[in-house]
């Protein structure tokens, strides 16, 4: 498996950049439009998710992103340091609502998503399957 680690400070205009790493590594798998754009939009909400809510903005805390990739899946894991919460399935549901719209687009997108305590706040996997 191939691995790519970032950490950054809880800012908003983080987040492009990290995205663009992912589309970096993208363009070099054979995954078509469809699937690109479900990791990026997935790991810009994710992203957005972890900076608001977990970590409150604070740039003072980090959020921890790690990229693994194979011919078959892509996984990608973002923590941040607040104390996060699991949600339940009536809490995942479409919605046009601004709360919660980023975790029903992310279900919607990947393949697997899920919501677990990390070793320094909340953690997101998500997985994208390549074949």
């Amino acid at each position: 498996m191939n691995k790519f680690k970032i950490e950054i400070p809880s800012k908003i205009e983080l987040i492009t950049p990290v995205t663009e790493a992912l589309n970096s590594i993208c363009d070099e798998l054979p995954l078509d439009n469809d699937k690109k754009w479900a990791l990026e939009i997935s790991l810009r909400e994710a992203l957005a998710n972890a900076i608001v809510h977990g970590n409150k903005k604070d740039p003072t805390k980090q959020i921890f992103i790690d990229f693994l990739w194979d011919e078959k899946s892509f996984i990608i894991t973002i923590e941040d340091e607040g104390k996060g919460f699991v949600p339940s399935k009536e809490e995942i549901k479409p919605s046009l609502d601004t709360c919660g719209r980023g975790m029903t687009i992310i279900k919607s997108k990947m393949d697997s998503v899920e919501y677990k305590k990390g070793k320094r706040g909340f953690k997101l996997i998500l997985e994208k399957i390549i074949k």
